[in-house]
């Protein structure tokens, strides 16, 4: 039987529940993603900089720098989210 059998049968609050915690992991999971797609990223960036020299390694630095803020900013941000959203499912499952 599928978890949304299952929940709908234990009552809308469970399956309200089930439904917010399936969606909490999903992003939690796509957070952990977009981190390592940053940890590669980063990786990649310290072996191309090697290579380079003076103001446009400097330039790239600068530009990797924003993207990395920004990926960061995108993990962390969905993480979060997973976890207001489990707060949310925890509460009504206490209602």
């Amino acid at each position: 039987m599928p978890v949304d059998d299952i929940a709908a049968d234990s009552g809308p609050d469970m399956a309200e529940y089930h439904r917010l915690m399936n969606k909490a992991n999903l992003l939690y999971g796509q957070g952990q993603a977009v981190a390592q797609v940053a940890g590669q990223l980063h990786n990649r960036v310290a072996e191309m900089r090697a290579h380079w020299r003076g103001k446009r390694a400097d330039r790239f630095e600068e530009e990797w720098n924003k993207t990395n803020a920004m990926l960061s900013g995108w993990a962390n941000d969905l993480v979060q989210l997973s976890e207001d959203i489990k707060v949310r499912a925890d509460e009504i499952l206490a209602e």
